[in-house]
């Protein structure tokens, strides 16, 4: 099992070993926009100004503690869920606004970004790689691996529907997911682009 907190520790997330997933490095401007705009940089973007996340299923990821402060942004009225830390504004994962659609994408801290990191595999897929750094070092993988990882959001939502397991998590209130996201005004949105472009 992997723990993983926010800056402050006050919330705890843990991940079952040899669970169904994908490793992910995200270079899209609204990852690296909301990563900045929260105030944590240094905790989750690596060198290339990307974020690494692995993406399953909600019922995969345990909320071991904390989940009376958990909270949720949405950069637009209907991107995706941004869960935070209320309290020291560390971003934790992504979700669908949709409930009914089981995908989770936690946001790994940096001193997990390593290339055999067991826990989250070995094999990483890369996309938005044109919004990285200049001369990162994998510059001309973009999207490397985007319909496996497509195929495999696809795959795990048809197991979970299967087994009747959708809404079956610590992130959901038995109907729909346990916090509403605020979404952001044009204002914060203008700022949150900006400085995604900032190196």
């Amino acid at each position: 099992m992997t723990s993983i907190t926010c800056k402050c520790g006050e919330i705890e997330l843990s991940i079952e070993q040899n669970i169904r997933g994908t490793r992910v490095q995200c270079y899209c401007e609204s990852c690296r926009g909301f990563v900045k705009t929260m105030g944590a940089p240094d905790h989750l973007l690596n060198h290339e100004q990307g974020i690494e996340c692995f993406h399953t299923t909600p019922n995969d990821i345990k909320i071991n503690k904390g989940a009376e402060l958990l909270a949720a942004k949405s950069i637009s009225q209907k991107g995706a869920m941004r869960w935070h830390c209320d309290k020291c504004q560390t971003p934790l994962a992504d979700t669908r606004r949709n409930s009914s659609i089981p995908f989770i994408a936690v946001l790994l801290p940096r001193e997990s970004h390593l290339p055999n990191a067991p826990e989250f595999g070995t094999k990483i897929k890369v996309i938005h790689q044109y919004h990285a750094r200049p001369n990162a070092t994998n510059q001309g993988r973009n999207n490397q691996g985007l319909h496996n990882m497509i195929w495999g959001v696809l795959s795990r939502w048809a197991i979970k529907l299967i087994t009747g397991k959708v809404r079956k998590s610590d992130w959901h209130n038995g109907k729909d997911w346990r916090v509403a996201a605020t979404v952001m005004t044009k204002s914060e949105r203008d700022k949150l682009y900006k400085r995604a472009k900032t190196l």
